[in-house]
């Protein structure tokens, strides 16, 4: 029975609906790493406290973890993880879904995040293309290696095409 479920991959692939949805299938509690990182306005909780309520709640016997967080955070919460969901669309669709989020931020905030953490605006969604630029090409290359390293392959499910993206989003992990 999967009972601890890691889901990370680039900003607008779906990881957080796809991380409502199996909490539905499986009964389990989600948590999103952006609504611990960060506090109200997006001012970053200190890295020693974001770390130790993710590792905390990475501890816990069930759960589905939504997100990134430092890399070490990573590493541990993957070891415990059950299954590991990759969310690794082409850039493109990244990008594409990532406009439609920005664009519905004018009209309401994702309830993942903390109260006050508003994506309005050119200066926020400038950032949010910086980050995932950066996460392509710098943080999930080193992902995909310390994957490798540790020996968890067998535990991940790579989501690259919708047809992936709706085996899982059906709970067929």
């Amino acid at each position: 029975m999967v009972k601890r479920i890691a889901i990370f991959g680039n900003a607008g692939g779906g990881k957080t609906t796809l991380a409502r949805r199996l909490s539905e299938i499986y009964a389990l509690e989600v948590t999103h790493v952006d609504g611990i990182q960060f506090l109200a306005g997006f001012e970053s909780r200190p890295k020693d406290e974001t770390r130790a309520l993710l590792n905390a709640k990475a501890d816990e016997e069930a759960w589905i973890i939504d997100g990134f967080g430092e890399f070490n955070v990573m590493t541990y919460r993957f070891r415990l993880a059950d299954v590991i969901i990759h969310v690794d669309f082409p850039l493109w669709r990244h990008c594409w879904w990532t406009i439609k989020r920005q664009v519905k931020a004018f009209w309401e905030t994702r309830a993942e995040l903390p109260e006050g953490c508003s994506e309005k605006g050119l200066a926020h969604t400038l950032l949010v293309f910086k980050a995932v630029r950066f996460v392509h090409c710098e943080y999930e290359p080193e992902l995909k290696q310390m994957i490798q390293h540790l020996g968890l392959q067998d535990k991940v499910v790579r989501v690259r095409s919708m047809s992936d993206w709706k085996r899982v989003y059906s709970g067929d992990l």
